[in-house]
């Protein structure tokens, strides 16, 4: 397989699963992450994840030398937009990779050696999320950023505000839009159980390209389960079971409860909001007996969040 090298700057305090989510990174072991980061607390890291000491500021100043103008880096989040730069800003990291990316630390990993495998060689750019993005590493796709998109150097203005552009994601001039202009190739096949945020249910959603927006799974009746290394999702259809599997589950920030009697378990059960102990094979039989849902405020924590902020815009309009 191709070499990969991940990294993820990230500051601050880790979810409640994150040597859950470190665990599945060591399952996939031609894989490299590099995790940037000011967190010094103790976690069994795998052997192909590196972990590398710095503070935010710091790490801002390491970006700053790498443009001619000054940047705006304010607050951690903003980093995201760093996202389709990182192979020019770290390339003295990713020199010896095949392809390097960017993923986020909400997830749990599944078999993605063997879903990328097939994958690698006919791209230039795998998928089209900040949560987990591949790009072929070499010089002109690493400074695809700088390119021109409909005239404009949109990296100068993404790097010169401190609000969120979006600008490593979706289609509103983002990466995604400069590599279609130039013709390069963007694998946008859907490999994550991607979970949507104003449910307290765990439902799927789908970006539709044509109409610039998400479709939600309406199926409420389902549950994942993470079984040596690789990711499930069954839900019952009429008097069937039905499994599906997925390179990733992205949990988008959900405060999780952490179950399971063993972190190095290899096999649990994700459900809303927790991670459980594998207690009876998911079957038709056992099905009912099966715990699917964790008592959760987060439905009602989302709610109030969105309601805060539409609140806070209608008092800056006036």
């Amino acid at each position: 397989m191709k070499s990969i090298c991940l990294i993820i700057p990230y500051f601050g305090e880790f979810p409640s699963y994150f040597q859950l989510f470190l665990n599945s990174c060591g399952k996939n072991q031609k894989i490299k992450w590099l995790l940037i980061t000011d967190n010094d607390k103790p976690y069994n890291y795998p052997d192909n994840v590196s972990l590398i000491s710095m503070s935010f500021s710091e790490l801002k100043a390491y970006i700053q030398k790498k443009f001619e103008f000054p940047i705006s880096l304010e607050r951690p989040y903003k980093l995201c937009d760093y996202r389709p730069a990182y192979g020019f800003i770290f390339q003295d990291l990713v020199r010896e990779y095949d392809y390097w990316g960017h993923c986020d630390v909400d997830v749990i990993f599944g078999d993605l050696e063997g879903v990328l495998e097939k994958r690698l060689d006919d791209y230039d750019k795998l998928f089209e999320f900040g949560h987990f993005t591949l790009y072929k590493n070499t010089d002109k796709i690493n400074r695809q950023f700088m390119s021109l998109y409909n005239g404009e150097c949109l990296y100068k203005k993404v790097y010169s505000v401190d609000t969120s552009c979006i600008f490593d994601e979706l289609y509103s001039n983002s990466i995604n839009n400069i590599f279609i202009q130039n013709g390069l190739k963007i694998l946008k096949e859907n490999i994550s159980a991607d979970i949507y945020t104003k449910s307290s249910d765990f439902l799927l959603t789908y970006y539709n390209e044509k109409n610039k927006g998400y479709r939600v799974e309406k199926c409420r009746n389902a549950v994942f389960t993470y079984e040596e290394g690789r990711i499930f999702q069954y839900k019952k259809k009429r008097k069937e079971i039905v499994k599906q599997e997925f390179a990733y589950i992205h949990l988008q920030k959900r405060k999780m409860q952490v179950k399971i009697s063993d972190d190095n378990a290899k096999c649990f059960m994700i459900i809303p909001n927790a991670f459980e102990d594998y207690r009876y094979n998911i079957t038709l039989e056992n099905w009912r007996r099966i715990k699917k849902k964790n008592f959760n405020l987060h439905y009602f924590q989302i709610r109030f969040k969105n309601l805060t902020i539409k609140i806070k815009r209608c008092l800056r309009r006036d």
